[in-house]
């Protein structure tokens, strides 16, 4: 008799690119949008560029005095790798790399969505489309300036003065 076979597959991986302004509030629409994958069969993992930044690239000690500040160091150490590199889509580079370390980690089994946060740059776009093809989706997040101060001030605890300079 034959014994029936269970065969795991998972579907291609994806990857979903996020632009939004400094300020747009980018958790609920992330933990939102993360929570409805699943339901087309796909795991969100995923893939933070400011995080990458400091593990890979920019100084190990970088302190900051506040929520504002931290934003503003965060800014100027991706400008910095991009100035160093010669390159307006490093931070791209560095996305790229991050699903690779993501994708050699996971469970073959699993159908990953890998969902970078957050591009701030056009070449950025360009670079991932290159690599990903048709497996990339970007997904701009708008918000107005008014909404933006509003979530830096009252939701991220930043300055006014210094939200509105962010």
């Amino acid at each position: 008799s034959l014994r029936a076979m269970t065969i795991v597959s998972s579907r291609t991986p994806i990857v979903f690119a996020v632009v939004a302004a400094t300020g747009s509030p980018l958790d609920a629409f992330l933990s939102a949008f993360s929570r409805l994958l699943p339901k087309y069969g796909y795991e969100a993992v995923p893939i933070r560029l400011t995080d990458l930044l400091q593990e890979h690239v920019a100084d190990a000690n970088i302190a900051w005095r506040n929520e504002g500040d931290r934003i503003q160091k965060l800014m100027d150490a991706g400008d910095q790798f991009r100035e160093n590199v010669r390159r307006t889509d490093a931070m791209a580079l560095l996305a790229a790399l991050g699903i690779q370390d993501a994708r050699r980690n996971a469970d073959p089994a699993r159908s990953c969505a890998y969902v970078i946060r957050q591009l701030k740059h056009p070449d950025e776009v360009s670079t991932l489309r290159q690599i990903y093809g048709d497996r990339l989706f970007v997904l701009g997040l708008y918000s107005t300036f008014s909404e933006r101060l509003k979530h830096l001030t009252e939701i991220r605890k930043v300055e006014r003065t210094e939200a509105e300079r962010l």
